[in-house]
């Protein structure tokens, strides 16, 4: 082919180019840490030419395609692209092949080009027409065939037909015909030439084929950052008067050292402004595309959806079941000096084994009484870790807790031989806890009855203190209920997070992502894309759980369900914030999953869940109090104990502090992202 493209140091009009780059420079990282990628390039790509972008690995080909992209901004120089500032709303207008395949290899041909003429805008009928055109132009596969079940080849092949599925007037091709056989190389090779001769499509590729790049019309070489030579290929061979590619390339980096230096152009002011568009902030046939592609993404991972609502129901189920229950089945030891007797007839007034009615009080479901003949015994079991407590009743206690009722003045020894001994096991606080208050209550009504025998009124020996009825909550308190707001509340957020984060990350994992964003699509677009979808997945996760705990375990509900739903609701939309900001921040599933973990815990701890805040140390009191789920935690407990609703502050500061909390994580995902570019 004869190369009619001729570049000279000056170009006369920018405009003239379909990409032009002056004094581009790209540095990641700040100070010591700065590494630059780009060093002051210069680069001119004609209209309707065919540039071959030459250089070994880590020489910044791939920064500089995503400057001109608009993936990623200059950090100083100008960038003209079809007419003006890189923007990536050029997307219908650029064509993008990465090196990696950057599809959904779960999809199928026709679903993932669907996809993508969706998302440039094209209609059902014209992109089954281009498929099946460009399907005999590359040798593809069947159109139904799954991507991640073809060859290497062949998955190549779907991806440079899904760059050339809307016609684009640029074409940016990174490796295009690596792993092809000759001759469907030399098929792609003339359909290329045709769409620059025919159509004036402009072309930038690369390519580890050398032999191949004289067949381009220009070719750019780049060594650290710099385009050291841009010429026509015939020139250079003339220039240096060789036979082959692959000597001028040896001689130009053995001689050349530095970039001939090109005249700064003067580039329109308007390039200079603005690289966005004026068009609608969301598109709809780009929602469209992208609502679809992630309902898709869904179906075909269907078993990871389910186990998503598994979960929470799961975790639901393991909570009620074995929090807050009262222990049952503890082993105490018995040893009843007074009498052997174990079963008594009822309790009257002068009965003569008081002791026997007390252990008959207090052998219910809650405790196994052990019997021992010996205190010692009893107490060596205690320590040998047999059994929670020891109870021991002396040997005249019947006559010594009567006497000790009917006077005041009352010797020191009835009043030992009227005390019963309890000796526990302290390590479990829980179980120590509740064994005081079950024996302390079963001694209670005993002694009542016992005194309603004799009529007397059991209020003789009561306390002089008066517990009413409870103002909120129930008389009798569980670890459930107290703990029931935080749970529900933490497992709307972090199964939100995780869903969001996961199905992200996979996507930027893929290539999908950044491929996405070539066509022209934005942030906004994709995160409201990723919403519209994900929402009704984040309801479901949330409700499932309220219902099995209403259902199944009588969760307490003083106050509204819409109260509840709100709050619960929120929650998971601050999950899916707080998903985001983590996908837009890191690169990895693991780093996610580490982070997702490293938060769960703190939370749990910290949100008030399994302890009061007000038992927390006043620094931690103040710190969790800024926590995204302590205060709508407490609105929660609130609106299910106490009945309250939204007119109550503490109500309706939880879900002030949790849509704060969601703007923050989306303020650290815009960060993240901008901060990428």
């Amino acid at each position: 082919m004869s190369n009619s493209f001729e570049l000279t140091p000056v170009e006369k009009d920018v405009t003239q180019l379909a990409v032009c780059v002056r004094g581009g420079c790209k540095v990641y990282g700040r100070g010591v840490n700065a590494a630059t990628v780009l060093k002051s390039i210069d680069l001119n790509v004609p209209t309707g030419a065919i540039y071959g972008l030459l250089g070994a690995s880590g020489c910044g080909k791939t920064t500089l395609l995503s400057c001109i992209m608009g993936l990623k901004n200059l950090s100083s120089g100008d960038i003209w692209v079809l007419g003006g500032p890189p923007s990536l709303k050029n997307g219908n207008k650029i064509g993008y092949m990465p090196q990696q395949i950057s599809l959904c290899e779960g999809f199928t041909i026709r679903e993932s080009m669907t996809y993508f003429g969706w998302l440039a805008g094209l209609s059902s009928e014209k992109i089954e027409e281009r498929a099946h055109f460009l399907m005999r132009l590359l040798d593809m596969p069947p159109i139904d065939s799954t991507i991640g079940n073809l060859s290497g080849g062949q998955q190549r092949r779907v991806s440079f037909a899904t760059a050339l599925l809307h016609e684009p007037e640029l074409l940016i091709l990174d490796e295009p015909t690596v792993g092809l056989d000759p001759i469907l190389r030399e098929s792609i090779w003339t359909y290329l030439l045709e769409l620059t001769t025919n159509k004036s499509v402009t072309i930038i590729l690369t390519t580890h084929y050398i032999d191949e790049a004289h067949r381009a019309d220009v070719i750019g070489l780049m060594r650290n950052g710099v385009i050291i030579s841009e010429e026509a290929p015939q020139q250079l061979l003339t220039k240096f008067r060789v036979n082959t590619l692959e000597e001028v390339f040896y001689r130009i980096i053995i001689t050349k050292t530095e970039p001939s230096v090109t005249k700064r152009l003067r580039f329109p002011q308007t390039a200079r402004e603005t690289t966005t568009s004026n068009g609608p902030a969301l598109n709809k046939h780009v929602l469209k595309a992208l609502v679809w592609k992630n309902f898709l993404w869904m179906w075909k991972n269907i078993i990871t959806i389910v186990s998503i609502f598994v979960l929470p129901i799961a975790s639901v189920f393991v909570f009620g079941s074995c929090i807050g229950r009262s222990p049952t089945g503890l082993t105490v030891a018995i040893v009843n000096r007074e009498t052997e007797v174990r079963t008594c007839d009822l309790l009257a007034c002068h009965d003569k084994s008081l002791s026997c009615h007390f252990l008959r009080y207090l052998d219910r479901k809650a405790l196994n009484l052990v019997y021992y003949d010996s205190e010692d015994e009893a107490i060596w079991a205690v320590r040998n870790g047999t059994l929670y407590a020891s109870i021991v009743i002396k040997e005249n206690y019947t006559e010594s807790i009567e006497y000790r009722l009917r006077n005041r003045d009352v010797a020191d020894f009835l009043i030992d031989q009227s005390t019963i001994d309890v000796f526990c096991d302290y390590t479990v606080k829980d179980i120590v806890m509740y064994l005081k208050k079950y024996i302390y209550t079963s001694f209670a009504d005993f002694i009542g009855d016992y005194l309603e025998a004799c009529e007397i009124s059991r209020e003789t020996v009561a306390v002089p203190l008066r517990f009413n009825g409870p103002i909120y909550g129930q008389s009798d308190p569980n670890m459930t209920d107290f703990a029931n707001p935080g749970v529900i509340l933490t497992l709307a957020f972090f199964m939100a997070a995780a869903l969001t984060a996961g199905i992200t990350l996979i996507e930027r994992k893929e290539g999908v992502l950044e491929r996405t964003m070539v066509m022209g699509v934005t942030n906004l677009e994709i995160a409201m894309g990723h919403f519209m979808c994900q929402f009704g997945l984040m309801l479901l996760q949330s409700m499932t759980p309220l219902l099995v705990l209403f259902y199944f375990f009588e969760l307490t509900l003083n106050g509204s369900v819409a109260n509840v739903i709100t709050l619960t609701v929120f929650s998971g939309f601050c999950g899916m914030c707080a998903g985001l900001s983590i996908s837009s921040n890191f690169e990895e599933e693991r780093t996610a999953a580490y982070v997702l973990l490293g938060m769960f815990l703190p939370f749990v701890l910290l949100t008030g869940m399994l302890w009061p805040i007000e038992g927390m140390h006043p620094f931690l009191r103040f710190f969790t109090s800024f926590l995204p789920l302590t205060i709508p935690a407490e609105s929660m407990r609130s609106v299910l104990q106490r009945g309250w609703g939204l007119s109550r502050p503490t109500v309706y500061n939880g879900l002030i502090v949790i849509n704060v909390w969601a703007l923050i994580f989306l303020g650290i995902s815009y960060l993240g992202l901008k901060f990428r570019r």
